[in-house]
């Protein structure tokens, strides 16, 4: 039986906009030589997250069939068959189940003729402490991380959508340009390595006020650009929500905005205590899965636009209690106008206080 099997470079159809050490895309070949196998042969699909951080979920799929189920499932440091296609149960294991180094490969076994075809590989990931605090005055890192693939960073954009077309944080051919900054930012903000080694872009933001919660989005382009203007026209890789601080009794909108043009997959709703099969919500081509769905939140969040229009993916969290405090995340996978599947990630941090006990002293991050 012959088996020839290829992995194509993280930079070859992988998006330049999906990753901030976040997301990884990696399209894996499996061609299955001549007639129908005498014997039975594994095979390993190469995968691996160069950055080293902490993997809170792995995909594996082949894009005909995904709507079906996945080749392998993988969130926080369980696997779960119950996601996977009829056809992969039982064949589909991690090359190394502690992933060291990154290493997300996966052992298909018992190949056959059927399992020819395109695998690809998702990762999403996460370094930031879920019980970080930050109180005025100090400061505070928000991460943010281009794919590194070699390829020189010519721009950075850091930016917040309540601010306009003013920046945060600006970077072009190796300097800052302050012109179009916002006044708030001025002498406050910097890159955490301005060398931007292995494609750490994030960003210092010092002497943090209350005025500075909000939703941070960062930015990058790793090839020659000649717009005349400062301006990115690309969906953020990372977005962060700084802050949301509600009282019990009320409703919580958390925020997510998808991208403005292109097909929406899947939008799944996390939040970091819950078990890993188990969601806030999640929809998948326009449906929502309640089996998904956690108890505790079942007949209490909707979305904020049930159409979904221009990529609005907020919710609204009916009747909160303090239980309901903590990390949210919005994963959202999509496809663009030329058929290329990305990723984007944003990440709310939701208080719940006693009634009449709301006071702004913290920002919480």
């Amino acid at each position: 039986m012959g088996i020839s099997g290829k992995t194509f470079p993280e930079n070859s159809r992988a998006s330049q906009l999906c990753h901030c050490g976040f997301f990884v895309t990696v399209n894996i070949l499996i061609g299955i030589l001549g007639n129908e196998p005498q014997s039975l042969t594994n095979v390993t699909l190469h995968c691996q997250d160069p950055r080293g951080v902490n993997i809170t979920l792995l995909e594996w799929s082949i894009p005909e069939i995904k709507s079906d189920g996945y080749v392998f499932f993988y969130r926080i440091r369980h696997s779960y068959e119950s996601y996977q296609h009829e056809r992969f149960k039982g064949r589909v294991e991690l090359s190394d189940p502690s992933m060291k180094n990154g290493d997300v490969s996966v052992i298909l076994k018992n190949v056959n003729v059927n399992d020819t075809g395109t695998y690809e590989c998702r990762i999403i990931t996460s370094n930031l402490s879920s019980g970080q605090r930050v109180q005025t005055g100090q400061n505070v890192t928000l991460p943010c991380r281009a794919p590194n693939n070699n390829k020189t960073i010519t721009m950075v954009e850091w930016s917040r959508p309540d601010l306009g077309s003013e920046y945060v944080l600006f970077y072009r051919n190796k300097q800052f340009a302050p012109d179009n900054q916002h006044p708030s930012f001025k002498n406050r903000v910097d890159l955490q390595d301005r060398q931007m080694k292995d494609g750490d872009v994030s960003l210092i933001l010092k002497n943090v006020t209350i005025n500075d919660t909000g939703t941070y989005e960062c930015r990058v382009v790793q090839r020659t650009n000649r717009r005349k203007r400062a301006n990115l026209k690309t969906s953020p890789i990372r977005v962060i929500n700084l802050h949301k601080e509600v009282e019990v009794g009320e409703d919580a909108t958390l925020d997510c905005q998808g991208p403005h043009e292109g097909n929406i997959l899947r939008v799944a709703w996390t939040k970091s205590d819950l078990k890993a099969d188990d969601y806030v919500c999640f929809f998948r081509e326009d449906r929502l899965y309640k089996t998904y769905q956690h108890e505790s939140f079942k007949g209490r969040v909707e979305l904020e636009d049930p159409n979904m229009k221009s990529g609005k993916m907020s919710i609204i969290l009916h009747n909160v209690t303090v239980n309901d405090t903590g990390t949210y995340e919005c994963h959202i996978s999509y496809e663009t106008d030329h058929s290329q599947r990305s990723e984007m990630k944003q990440e709310t941090k939701l208080k719940v206080t006693p009634a009449g006990e709301l006071k702004p002293r913290v920002c919480p991050l």
